[in-house]
C-alpha cells in the first residue's frame, strides 16, 4: 500500500507530516485530507474562527507533490434562500 504525507499548509504556516499515512490509492488519500480539513476547520470554528484559505497538500514518499486540495473544497456551502 502506498504511503502518503499530508502537509497542512494555513495562517499558522506549513506543518509537515512526519510519519505519513498508508492508503490503499490517491482517492483514499484525497478523503483523507478532506476529513483532516474538516476537524481542523471544526476545531477553529469552535474557537469562533473560520478559515478556509488552507489547503493540505499530499506527497509521494520521495517528497513529490501529486495533489493540493483546498480547505473549501472539503465542504459544500449553501448561501442563505439557496434550495438545497
Amino acid at each position: 500500500m502506498p504511503r502518503y504525507f499530508l502537509h497542512v499548509l494555513n495562517g499558522d504556516g506549513l506543518t509537515e507530516d512526519e510519519e505519513g499515512l498508508d492508503l490503499p490509492d490517491m482517492e483514499a488519500a484525497i478523503e483523507e485530507a478532506k476529513q483532516s480539513i474538516r476537524f481542523i476547520v471544526a476545531e477553529e470554528a469552535r474557537a469562533g474562527h473560520l478559515h478556509l484559505r488552507g489547503s493540505i497538500r499530499i506527497d509521494s514518499p520521495l517528497g513529490e507533490r501529486q495533489c493540493e486540495v483546498d480547505f473549501a473544497d472539503a465542504f459544500e456551502a449553501q448561501q442563505p434562500g439557496e434550495a438545497s
